[in-house]
């Protein structure tokens, strides 16, 4: 049975990391004349879906590493590859039928996750933040 303590530690201090970014995107959204309520909703949606996005890409490597079979781990990680693109795609559309929502506030924070990690790679002098 697989162990997901690792999955989400690294959630965990995925989350620590996200935030700051999400609101560093939000407020440059809002000095940019945006208009307030729609940006946070939508940097809202954005970050939960990037985290959320992140755990199930977690889980899934870590079942993928529990199997025995290469060729089966493999396939997990492309059924789980597969299914956050199309889960990304239906949440773009959805955003984007959504008339109250800022999208470029749901986009932008679509990438937190990545630039998040980009910063502690950054930021990392031989030992772990």
């Amino acid at each position: 049975m697989p162990d997901y303590a690792i999955a989400n530690e690294e959630l965990r201090r995925l989350t620590k990391g996200v935030i700051p970014v999400a609101l560093i995107i939000f407020g440059i959204l809002v000095l940019f004349r945006q208009p307030i309520l729609p940006v946070a909703v939508g940097a809202f949606a954005g970050t939960a879906f990037a985290l959320w996005s992140f755990y199930l890409m977690s889980r899934s490597a870590v079942r993928a590493v529990w199997q025995g079979d290469p060729a089966r781990a493999s396939k997990i990680i492309t059924k789980s590859y597969a299914m956050r693109y199309t889960l990304t795609a239906i949440f773009l559309v959805g955003m984007i039928l959504t008339d109250w929502v800022n999208i470029p506030a749901a986009v932008f924070t679509l990438f937190s996750p990545k630039i998040t990690f980009m910063i502690l790679n950054l930021l990392k002098k031989g030992g772990e933040l």
